[in-house]
């Protein structure tokens, strides 16, 4: 599709970039480094100003020192952009898509397959997009700046994630309640402005009530994450201790024998032995020889457990439950699905509302009412629905239409060569069923297939039997 020449001007306007972040900003936006409950409490609760940045500086910290946190997260986002993502054109309910509507289609998934960034910067991709835009869902929002670029079409280079030193809730009464751009940071404008159209993808976590400024669920963590931090230095000191047998000494002296006392029992639990005077007697106590019930590994434990719930559902580990392992495994399994559907169709969500009428409106001038849109749906046959049509269809009228989206399984395209299911002895039409028959009554005991195969080299040989389409032999 070549670009038309009316929409060439609209070059211009697409590519300017409106915020350019420097190299310093991300050495004055670093992870919260205090961490103690009362700090913890104040980076939480600095969302009452409307800002963001400092949420986001505790989250920074959250995924740098909580291994599950940033594992589970990596999870959900790989799962996510592993899906298939189809471009569907605009149909009535039963109807084809129209040639326009197809076009239009083809345009969409050109445009946003062709992304380009360069590999030294932070601009990400379409499969990295689809990653971070995951992040809405745990984070509470994300923003990405959309760079355009031209060739036979209008579409976006690039997306480039924006940290929230360029974005806050209006604050002031009286106006608007909507989150704002601020190009050069929030500590350089004095005044945010809406976002300009078809320039940002904003995600929000609007799936409650509430704000979305309280729609981060990583503020739930925020307790057990503390818990984590102070659980995990106290549990190393006590491995330092582990095995160590502990020391007490009397000193008859001056100051200078209480520190001679001192060094000695410091080095006696690595060095072994010790030189004493008769000033001085020390004792060896038992060594801590368990770690059952130590209140610092329990802590590590739940907070762990608690992420898995969170971000996955429900993990093996998390909650074993009365069932079996298969059984709990399989529902477990089913629960992490969901979560990855649902987190797929929420990414979806903001390419349909944001990203498709920016890419529709660059390369057409205008944007119908009637858009494509991304279909994502996991990788492979759904094994357990195909199982569930399969006996649907024994007791009851199972639509061919309704079944293949269930399935998964798309109808062959005009000319495709196709699969068929194997026929049972004897329940084949024609000369091809005489011909099982016939092997059957000969004796040989074989599978559909392997006596498909059989009978092709019979044929080969010049004893050719005349019969059609052999158990998922290709047409």
């Amino acid at each position: 599709m070549a670009l038309f020449p009316k929409f060439r001007g609209k070059v211009k306007e697409a590519v300017q970039i409106l915020v350019s972040p420097f190299a310093d900003h991300k050495f004055k936006h670093w992870p919260a480094s205090e961490l103690d409950p009362e700090s913890l409490k104040s980076l939480k609760e600095s969302i009452a100003s409307g800002r963001l940045d400092r949420q986001e500086q505790l989250f920074m910290a959250m995924l740098e020192k909580w291994p599950r946190l940033r594992k589970n997260l990596g999870e959900i986002a790989n799962a996510v952009a592993r899906m298939e993502w189809t471009v569907m054109p605009w149909t009535e309910k039963g109807q084809q898509p129209t040639p326009e509507a197809q076009e239009m289609a083809e345009l969409v998934e050109s445009a946003f397959w062709r992304s380009e960034p360069e590999p030294d910067t932070v601009e990400q991709g379409a499969d990295d997009l689809l990653k971070s835009l995951t992040y809405m869902l745990t984070c509470g929002n994300t923003v990405h700046q959309i760079k355009w670029a031209s060739d036979d079409i209008i579409y976006p280079r690039c997306y480039e994630p924006l940290s929230a030193q360029f974005y806050a809730w209006e604050y002031n009464y009286g106006r608007k309640d909507r989150l704002l751009l601020f190009r050069n940071g929030l500590e350089n404008d004095l005044e945010g402005e809406e976002f300009p159209p078809d320039k940002f993808l904003i995600g929000l976590n609007k799936a409650d009530v509430f704000h979305p400024i309280f729609g981060a669920k990583l503020r739930c963590l925020v307790g057990w994450f503390g818990a984590a931090c102070y659980g995990l230095p106290w549990l190393m000191t006590f491995c330092e201790l582990f095995g160590i047998p502990f020391r007490t000494a009397k000193v008859r002296g001056d100051e200078k024998a209480k520190t001679e006392a001192a060094e000695m029992l410091q080095n006696l639990g690595s060095g072994g032995w010790a030189v004493t005077t008769q000033n001085m007697e020390f004792q060896l106590h038992d060594a801590v020889k368990g770690a059952n019930g130590l209140p610092q590994a329990d802590l590590i434990k739940l907070a762990d457990e608690q992420c898995d719930n969170l971000i996955l559902g429900q993990t093996l580990t998390s909650s074993k439950g009365d069932g079996g392992a298969y059984a709990l495994g399989k529902v477990h399994a089913g629960i992490r699905k969901e979560i990855i559907e649902d987190a797929g169709q929420a990414v979806a969500n903001i390419l349909n509302s944001q990203l498709i009428p920016a890419i529709i409106h660059w390369n057409y001038g205008h944007v119908p009412s009637r858009l494509p849109q991304f279909v994502p749906s996991i990788r492979g046959i759904d094994a357990e629905a195909l199982e569930t049509v399969a006996k649907a269809a024994e007791i009851m009228d199972v639509g061919e239409e309704f079944a293949r989206t269930i399935v998964k399984i798309p109808k062959p395209r005009s000319g495709e060569p196709v699969l068929r299911k194997a026929p049972s002895i004897g329940s084949a039409p024609g000369q091809y069923g005489d011909a099982i028959e016939a092997a059957a009554s000969e004796g040989k005991k074989l599978a559909p297939l392997a006596l498909a195969v059989e009978l092709e080299q019979d044929a080969e040989k010049g004893r050719r039997r005349n019969f059609t389409g052999v158990g998922r032999a290709m047409r």
